[in-house]
């Protein structure tokens, strides 16, 4: 069941720009592939280099329906999780329709991590910064390796190895819905607002996330808690990620549109600048 449905899914047939999908004793893993410096917003570009913000969620509509899955990971690519380009930002026009498909497909993904019925366990590779932060934090556990850079860039102004110094927006994108429930108010705002990070480590210590360990134990530590998964009854489990989201649920109803507006206003800002600069 399991392998015919990767093949459905098309992993092997490339159907997928992003994400490559395998799956093994009731595991599915879903690994995010890097966009190779295409995530500049350069007219034209925008689909390509933001797919994920699509695929992810159309693999797991899918793997929803599959009832020998039973747990999900998600997870990166060499020493990336998920990370914008270190590149320049050039930020132009888009068509309506590439807009709406970038914001829609955030928010499709967002709530499908969120509503999936198996546990989803974030195998934080490597570097898990601004989209890759709050696609992490979506999922139900997380565990990362000690050399990831887990952080927001949407407000560092060059201060991290991500962005530049004139470059800062709204952190719209998932941060401000997740982060509350996995940081006190005061770790939630120094960690948006003015970029600061601690080591996986150290997050673990304080219980921002679940687990950090050597690049080398990361595999065992992720097959140890999905063979725990396993041996509890699917649906209580399910029923029981569905109280735990709830409040995460409604917050992200009431709040996550306005922080991707707000988001949105700065671009057209910024856009209308290069305009005006062009």
């Amino acid at each position: 069941m399991a392998s015919n449905l990767v093949s459905d899914l098309g992993s092997a047939s490339g159907a997928f720009q992003s994400i490559r999908i395998s799956s093994s004793d009731g595991v599915a893993t879903i690994r995010l592939l890097p966009d190779d410096g295409l995530d500049s917003l350069e007219e034209g570009a925008a689909l390509v280099a933001f797919a994920q913000h699509k695929e992810i969620a159309t693999a797991l509509d899918r793997l929803s329906v599959a009832p020998s899955i039973r747990v999900i990971v998600m997870t990166g690519t060499d020493r990336t999780f998920v990370a914008p380009s270190k590149r320049s930002v050039t930020l132009k026009n888009l068509p309506p329709e590439e807009d709406w498909g970038l914001i829609e497909g955030l928010r499709r993904t967002l709530l499908a991590i969120l509503e999936h019925r198996c546990p989803i366990i974030a195998k934080v590779n490597g570097d898990a910064v601004g989209y890759g932060s709050s696609l992490m934090f979506a999922c139900d556990f997380i565990i990362a390796s000690e050399e990831a850079l887990i952080a927001d860039h949407h407000l560092g102004m060059g201060e991290l190895p991500y962005g530049k110094p004139d470059f800062g927006f709204v952190p719209g994108d998932g941060g401000t819905i997740f982060l509350p429930f996995a940081m006190s108010p005061a770790q939630t705002r120094d960690y948006l607002t003015v970029a600061r990070h601690w080591t996986p480590r150290e997050m673990a210590a304080k219980g921002m996330i679940n687990d950090a360990v050597a690049p080398g134990e990361l595999d065992a530590a992720v097959d140890r808690i999905c063979a725990a998964l396993k041996r509890r009854p699917d649906h209580a489990l399910a029923w029981t990620k569905r109280i735990l989201n709830q409040p995460v649920m409604e917050r992200f109803a009431s709040g996550y549109d306005a922080a991707m507006a707000y988001e949105v206003i700065n671009i057209l800002h910024r856009r209308s600048e290069n305009v005006r600069a062009g």
